[in-house]
């Protein structure tokens, strides 16, 4: 059975980081002269925005869900990959268009990403055990 205080702890941890990727878009947005850095690989500013705060905020919904399963380090790191989807999904879509329209290249592409960043992140969650 869900527990929703962890979904609730997961949405607030994956707000948290969303809004601060957000940020960090944002200053280099300032810092670089406006859009030229995100113009050159095509990407809008906006949707950015969204991607990072809605592909957090999943991201650690996913985490809430699956809290229990984070304590063992196999299942956290399929949990991580899991939770790493959104964003990666989200990524690929601003970059590329509409998933409707995806090659394997772009499905290949938002696993890998998925499988690294989430490997990356549940490492990170491991080592502070204290934020689980």
């Amino acid at each position: 059975m869900i527990q929703w205080a962890n979904v609730v702890w997961g949405a607030r941890k994956g707000a948290f980081w969303g809004i601060l990727y957000a940020v960090v878009a944002a200053i280099l947005y300032v810092v670089d002269s406006g859009p030229q850095r995100f113009d050159r690989n095509g990407i809008n500013i906006g949707p950015l925005f969204l991607v990072y705060l809605f592909g957090g905020f999943f991201a650690g919904v996913i985490l809430g869900v699956f809290r229990p399963a984070l304590q063992r380090r196999v299942p956290a790191a399929g949990v991580s990959i899991l939770a790493a989807a959104p964003i990666s999904i989200g990524v690929i879509v601003l970059v590329t268009g509409k998933a409707s329209q995806w090659g394997a290249s772009e499905w290949l592409g938002t696993l890998v990403s998925s499988i690294v960043f989430g490997v990356i992140g549940m490492t990170v969650l491991w080592k502070d055990r204290d934020w689980l």
